[in-house]
Order: C-alpha cells, then sequence, then structure tokens
C-alpha cells in the first residue's frame, strides 16, 4: 500500500514538473515572472527538462514567491541561465542555503558557470524576510561576488529582526563588509 502511494505521488510531481515545463515554455517572452514555491519544487523534480527549456530574452524581473529559496539548489542554478537580460531578481520570502551546506563549503560550486545575466544586466537584487543568520549571509555574499553590474541589493528584515536594533546592527555591519565584484553596488538593509 505505502508503494503505490508512493509511486502515486512520485508519477503526480513528474506529470506536474512536466506541465510547469510545458508552461514555461509557452510564458518564454514574458518581461515579468513570479515563480511559486510548487513550481520552484516541480521544476527540482523534472530536472532533466531544464537543458531543453527555451531562453527567457525578454524577461526582465524574476520574482521567487518561494520561502526561502536554497542558493546552492542546481536547478535555481539552471533555471537562472535561461534569463540572460535579466534585470531584478527578487527573493521574496527569503534566501538562505540548504540544510547540507557546511561554513567551510567552498560558494564557488553555486554558479558554475555564472549565470549570463550576472555578468551583463542584472542591476538589483532584492532578499525579504531576512533574519540575518550565518546561511543567508553567506547566500548574499555570493550574490555580490558574482553580480558584475549590481547596483543595489535592498534587504528587507523579517519582522522579528526588525524589532531587534542591536542584531540590526551588528548584521548591518557585516553586510557593509562583504567585498564586492561591483564598485557601484549599494547595500540597502531596510
Amino acid at each position: 500500500m505505502i508503494v503505490g502511494d508512493s509511486l502515486k505521488e512520485f508519477y503526480y510531481k513528474e506529470q506536474f514538473g512536466r506541465r510547469s515545463y510545458k508552461l514555461l515554455i509557452g510564458l518564454s517572452n514574458v518581461k515579468l515572472l513570479r515563480l511559486s514555491s510548487d513550481v520552484v519544487e516541480f521544476l527540482m523534480d523534472a530536472a532533466e527538462h531544464l537543458p531543453h527549456m527555451p531562453m527567457f530574452n525578454n524577461l526582465m524581473d524574476l520574482i521567487f514567491v518561494v520561502y526561502s529559496v536554497d542558493l546552492d539548489c542546481t536547478t535555481l542554478s539552471k533555471i537562472l541561465q535561461k534569463f540572460p537580460c535579466l534585470k531584478t531578481l527578487n527573493f521574496f520570502e527569503g534566501i538562505s542555503l540548504s540544510n547540507d551546506w557546511k561554513e567551510d563549503d567552498s560558494i564557488d560550486r553555486i554558479f558554475d558557470p555564472v549565470p549570463p545575466c550576472f555578468l551583463s544586466h542584472l542591476k538589483c537584487i532584492k532578499v525579504g524576510r531576512y533574519c540575518g543568520d550565518k546561511k543567508e549571509l553567506s547566500a548574499v555574499k555570493t550574490l555580490l561576488k558574482y553580480a558584475v553590474v549590481l547596483d543595489e541589493i535592498i534587504i528587507t528584515c523579517s519582522k522579528h529582526f526588525a524589532r531587534n536594533l542591536e542584531k540590526q546592527v551588528k548584521v548591518s555591519k557585516q553586510l557593509l563588509e562583504l567585498p564586492r565584484c561591483s564598485q557601484n553596488c549599494k547595500i540597502i538593509l531596510e
């Protein structure tokens, strides 16, 4: 009985992944795209389709409406390869690194290869619900390392974090000390 249920769940996820992929093909000319957690999860389950996904040459704004996107997710890196002209990348619900991430892991493996938009077009990154933990800080550090033409990264504090002034000062200092590939990049903490 459990095996049958597992097979049904696998089949459902695979089918939904294929449908999400087909839907994205039909949306390849949009300028703004919002990806929900369900779509990202199902794309992860149908990762074999990602190399065949079309280029989104007109896409300027991408919003991940996903609770805390794992920056080191290989699917995310593959998705970002398909958006060469992206100007704004919004992690609406936050950003982090996966649970198996270790502090001594190399951040260089995250964007290998570096998404084309990071080298030429990406001007603004928005990170929501920031709490100031080590994984979030490492994720922001990674973004700043690879976004060559970035003008600003806007980090919005979580409600809990916003109430802790002492922590805000500490985290703000940490953020401002991060190295940036783009000399023009401003870090804005809201």
